[in-house]
């Protein structure tokens, strides 16, 4: 049986989703209920922490295990695996927010568009760290992590391969002024039809 998935809605501080397991979420209605198969954070800044995010969808929206707007939650040491969604963020996508995103497994994630593990879009600057971003695609670009519009993450001590992407960026794609720092990060046998092991910057235009 579906379900709607997890809300935080202004939720006060101290929230927190701790050794859970959510699947079968499936966001869908008009915004933001089409953000977050799994977890919306919706102006909430909540702990996730050692839960089990999967086979969770987004396919009218975003984000198809986590999706996080004008928020700044903890996800960290979670398993994010088997999301999809429609537009961006198969397994995290972040709108205007920045989460600190640490020490998860995110891998199988998928969506037609950008980003299958993580998109970041509009100003959106989180912490990627300690991760494992792996077997993930994306149809579009970005098929570990996808960065557009202003967005300037801080991409620490990451391992991302066996991703892949249907047009460019198999690892990572930064467009529309994306300026992310990328350190100590393996970044191996990532594929997308311009390249492998690729990090794309482009300058797309509508």
């Amino acid at each position: 049986i579906c379900h709607s998935g997890i809300t935080f809605d202004g939720s006060a501080v101290g929230c927190s989703l701790v050794y859970c397991r959510i699947e079968r979420g499936n966001a869908t209605g008009v915004f933001p209920f089409s953000f977050g198969g799994a977890i919306l954070c919706y102006f909430a800044d909540p702990v996730i922490e050692n839960c089990e995010i999967v086979d969770n969808a987004a396919m009218e929206g975003f984000g198809g295990g986590i999706a996080c707007y004008y928020s700044s939650p903890m996800i960290k040491g979670n398993t994010i695996a088997g999301n999809k969604a429609l537009f961006s963020g198969g397994g995290v996508f972040c709108l205007c927010a920045s989460p600190t995103i640490e020490a998860n497994n995110i891998y199988n994630n998928w969506t037609p568009g950008s980003g299958g593990g993580i998109a970041c879009c509009e100003t959106s600057n989180p912490t990627i760290v300690n991760n494992k971003i792996h077997s993930n695609t994306a149809d579009s670009v970005g098929g570990a992590i996808d960065l557009a519009f202003s967005c300037n993450p801080v991409i620490i001590n990451n391992t991302i391969t066996g991703n892949s992407a249907g047009l460019n960026g198999g690892a990572i794609t930064c467009s529309y002024s994306a300026n992310p720092t990328v350190l100590n990060t393996i970044i191996w046998q990532n594929l997308s039809p311009d390249s492998s092991d690729t990090v794309s910057y482009t300058h797309l235009r509508a």
